[in-house]
């Protein structure tokens, strides 16, 4: 798979070089200057993928090659080269010699970082990321800035260090600013609306951000995959805040504008069709989100194959939709096969696995399966306190799911204790209105127990 989109991205590359050329010295359409920005451009990306390359025979492993296909789509886009007005936009680089050698030094550094990137291995390129950034500022060049402060801000975000993220992102923002460059400058807000909105929970800086990164791209008339990253990010805030009908409709427009970029059986759909799922769920259209769960799991099996955990995601919501719609027996199949592959390809306390286990509990308790559908839930619960504490209120939804368990199998005495910690639980961890409190005391109440 990989080596088919390295062979079909050197094929695009390399077509872009003869009709830059053609377009210069044949067809006498655009003049030497441009064609020499053009192949700057082109060098630039061919030096990202090398880059990549290079990451790919140097540090292999199974994580590496379980994210290649990601990685490799990722890539640069030739066709960027192809946009004049952007390219010459951008202040040029210095003339000097020993400038020009400390700059390609720095593009280096950055093409190795977004090698990183791309491959999802964020703690590795933390502390270069810092140099690139210093040796970008020392030079003075402010297209160098910019790019190196985006990828530092990256790196600094995956690190959970958000506030010096967002000083960064900022930096880049100045510096796209002032070097011109519309596409840094919208890549730097676009992942502020992310960072803000998601990460910090600041709905109204978000909206600000994502309101600066539209106009940004109204003034670079950019209907392309910005605009698509925009859409994903702002979607993402929305969903955050339970704003689901807003979350919905951006969802759906960047699914039509993925369909219209790239064809609605490309690998880019296969994640913008989850998305519409994803919030179709929670808006109760379950319909709808089965039909988008399909289609997405079928190109995530073309594109990436069977054991991929992304795979397992979809199958999640595929399973919830039919339990929802009452198709219990389709619903535990696809249940169980989402548990397969995320147990092969999950680390063991990935918050994926318990919401899988959670799920199929509930399954098995409306096929009345009991004694399955506890381990399910005693599973869940105990990667709950792993990942948050033995206090964990999340554990707590588990044990409520325990109890019902036993309680159906006519075992009160036994189900009591389970609901008293699940709502201790709960509500020392969420509060004791919260909406979940609710359903565990009327559990307790429906099985007998006193009301204390």
């Amino acid at each position: 798979r990989v080596a088919s989109i390295l062979d079909g991205w050197g094929q695009r590359w390399a077509a872009a070089r003869v009709n830059a050329c053609a377009a210069t010295y044949q067809r006498r359409e655009q003049s030497e200057e441009l064609f020499d920005l053009k192949m700057a451009c082109l060098d630039r990306h061919l030096g990202q993928t090398k880059a990549l390359l290079a990451l790919f025979s140097r540090d292999v492993d199974a994580q590496l090659v379980a994210d290649s296909v990601d990685a490799a789509h990722k890539l640069p886009v030739a066709s960027v080269c192809e946009d004049a007005e952007a390219i010459k936009a951008v202040i040029p680089p210095p003339t000097d010699p020993g400038k020009m050698k400390r700059l390609e030094e720095i593009r280096e550094r950055l093409d190795r970082g977004n090698a990183l990137v791309a491959a999802a291995r964020f703690g590795a390129g933390l502390g270069e990321s810092a140099a690139t950034l210093s040796m970008a500022q020392r030079l003075a060049y402010a297209p160098a800035v910019a790019e190196a402060a985006l990828q530092r801000a990256r790196f600094l975000e995956e690190a959970g260090s958000f506030p010096e993220a967002e000083a960064a992102y900022h930096t880049a923002a100045q510096a796209a600013a002032t070097s011109h460059s519309d596409a840094f400058l919208a890549d730097a807000y676009i992942r502020l609306v992310f960072l803000k909105g998601w990460s910090m929970s600041n709905q109204e800086a978000a909206a600000a951000y994502a309101t600066v990164a539209e106009n940004v791209l109204a003034r670079a008339n950019d209907h392309g995959e910005k605009r698509v990253q925009l859409l994903r990010m702002n979607a993402a805030v929305h969903e955050r805040f339970y704003d689901l009908e807003e979350a919905y409709a951006l969802r759906r427009e960047g699914l039509d504008l993925v369909k219209k970029l790239h064809g609605e059986d490309s690998y880019e759909m296969a994640d913008f069709e989850h998305g519409v799922a994803t919030v179709s769920i929670k808006l109760g259209k379950y319909e709808e989100a089965l039909m988008h769960e399909d289609r997405s799991a079928r190109l995530q099996i073309r594109y990436k194959g069977e054991q991929r955990p992304q795979l397992a995601r979809i199958l999640l919501g595929k399973g919830i939709s039919q339990f929802q719609l009452g198709r219990l027996e389709e619903s535990l199949v696809v249940l169980d096969r989402a548990r397969a592959i995320a147990e092969a390809s999950l680390p063991p306390y990935h918050p994926v696995r318990p919401a899988i286990y959670h799920s199929l509990g509930n399954t098995l308790i409306a096929l009345e399966r009991y004694p399955e559908a506890r381990r399910y839930f005693l599973l869940a619960a105990d990667i709950a306190r792993h990942n948050e504490g033995p206090e964990s209120p999340s554990a707590g939804l588990e044990l409520h799911g325990v109890g019902d368990t036993l309680s159906s199998e006519g075992k009160p005495a036994e189900a009591i204790p389970y609901f008293l910690e699940a709502r201790r639980v709960i509500a020392k961890g969420w509060g004791k209105d919260h909406a979940h409190i609710g359903g565990v005391l009327t559990a307790y109440r429906r099985r007998g127990g006193a009301l204390v």
